[in-house]
Order: structure tokens, then C-alpha cells, then sequence
């Protein structure tokens, strides 16, 4: 098995292979703890682990303004992934590489377009 484990799709941390008291072994994200299911093989748990669909490409956050600052340009407080349209507030959440809720990998660059 010499294929590497990806990024978890959720936080973009790193993954480790971890075997369960059945002699089975499962990929899990050591930060956010997504994981896959079990498996006979290692390698079959890191491919399950590194199997993507089409969210490896990242995409631009989609900004929205609801509000203008004392020299009257507006305030972006919120951010959505463009592919589920979970929401983040811009100035308070911790801006994930990908999304949280169903791991598109985000652009969060405001001079994307």
C-alpha cells in the first residue's frame, strides 16, 4: 500500500489509519474525527478515506453584505459554501479549507471574482 491519506474533506487536517478491537481498519481525521467505515484491508480504508467527488477543486465562498460602515462601503458578515450553502459568519468562525457541512474545498480569497 503505498497511496498517501488525503486532507479530511471536513477541516482539511491531517488522517490517520486506526484498527478497531475486530481486527478491522477505519481512516479517522485527528481533529474532527470524520471517519470512514471499517474496513479488512488498509488499503481499502484509505481508499474510502481519499475517495472524493467533485469538491477537490476549491471553489470562491459566495460573500453576502448587509450593511455599510461609516465610510459607506459595505460590510461582508457572511459567507456560504458555494456548493451547499452552509453559512459562516465571516469575523467570528474559524475559516475551514473545507466546508463543514459537506466538504467542498473553499476558496475564502474576497479578490476571487
Amino acid at each position: 500500500m503505498n497511496e498517501k491519506l488525503k486532507p479530511c474533506p471536513f477541516c482539511g487536517r491531517e488522517a490517520v489509519i486506526k484498527s478497531s478491537s475486530d481486527s478491522r481498519y477505519y481512516v479517522m481525521c485527528g481533529k474532527c474525527e470524520a471517519k470512514t467505515h471499517k474496513c479488512i484491508d488498509k488499503s481499502d480504508a484509505v481508499k474510502a478515506w481519499n475517495r472524493r467527488v467533485e469538491k477537490e477543486s476549491s471553489l470562491p465562498v459566495e460573500y453576502e453584505a448587509d450593511g455599510y460602515d461609516d465610510n459607506g462601503e459595505l460590510i461582508y458578515d457572511t459567507a456560504y459554501c458555494p456548493n451547499c450553502r452552509n453559512e459562516y459568519e465571516v469575523y467570528y468562525d474559524y475559516h475551514d479549507n473545507y466546508c463543514r457541512k459537506c466538504g467542498q474545498k473553499l476558496d475564502w480569497r474576497t479578490d476571487n471574482g
